[in-house]
């Protein structure tokens, strides 16, 4: 097969694939960026493996923690390391991020001259959030089934869910007998994170407005924190609510969980 015919057949055959593609050379020019990476991120002409981090805003496993141009896996494997099904969060600006299994080698010539490594990307977002559910619906029937009362059961409800979500504060606020406030009654903030000044004073974000809302989940912007809410529809004379996530039994709380923006 003729040199070009065989470049095109590479090329096609890589296209064809379902998986994300992306390869680089021996000095870490990204030479290769197959069709479903085109589709969800423009390919940028001249991009080399240290400016990858940055320019798909490539974070850890956690979500929050930003890549090292070192830590990006095309760059380990161009250094000689074997990866396998690493997850890797893209977390681009205005979208939804999205959560991938890699796969990365180096690319080696059967007299062991690197020329260059190799990264396939397989899309295990919808994957990732199913199972992150399904640990928060663990813990929260483990909870349920030790609390002794309604109230204790919402508390420990509200810090099951906040932490198997990944999230730093978790709060649970509940309507006084004359039905004319809410209170903070419990809440469960993140090991190693101070947010005392973002809890201190009154429910001026998610909670306050969830009390008087309709029934229903409330998502706001507080400064560099998001706020969210839920309501549970109310009886004739009561207002009733539940966290986010929580037990079928309502009772008469008002919950909110707050994520802090890193």
């Amino acid at each position: 097969m003729p040199p070009e015919r065989q470049q095109m057949f590479l090329s096609t055959l890589l296209d064809s694939l379902a998986s994300g593609v992306v390869a680089c050379d021996a000095e870490g020019n990204v030479v290769v960026f197959n069709q479903p990476m085109r589709q969800s991120r423009p390919h940028i002409p001249g991009l080399h493996i240290r400016d990858i981090a940055k320019a798909f805003h490539l974070y850890a496993a956690d979500g929050r923690t930003p890549l090292e141009a070192e830590q990006v896996p095309l760059a380990r494997a161009l250094a000689g390391e074997r990866i396998d099904a690493e997850q890797v969060v893209v977390r681009p600006p205005g979208r939804r991020p999205r959560c991938f299994a890699v796969t990365g080698r180096p690319i080696d010539t059967p007299d062991g001259h690197r020329l260059g490594a190799l990264v396939v990307l397989d899309d295990i977002t919808e994957a990732h959030r199913a199972g992150v559910l399904t640990a928060a619906q663990h813990a929260v029937s483990q909870v349920l089934a030790e609390a002794a009362s309604a109230e204790q059961a919402a508390v420990a409800v509200v810090a099951a869910v906040t932490e198997a979500l990944g999230w730093s504060c978790g709060e649970y606020w509940q309507v006084t007998p004359d039905q004319a406030a809410i209170a903070r009654v419990g809440s469960w903030t993140a090991p190693h994170r101070d947010l005392s000044a973002f809890l201190a004073g009154r429910p001026g974000c998610a909670p306050a407005r969830v009390w008087p809302a309709p029934p229903g989940p409330v998502a706001v912007r507080c400064g560099s924190a998001t706020c969210a809410a839920t309501r549970a529809p109310s009886s004739a004379n009561s207002r009733r609510c539940r966290p986010a996530c929580g037990p079928r039994s309502a009772c008469r709380c008002a919950a909110a969980a707050r994520s802090w923006a890193c």
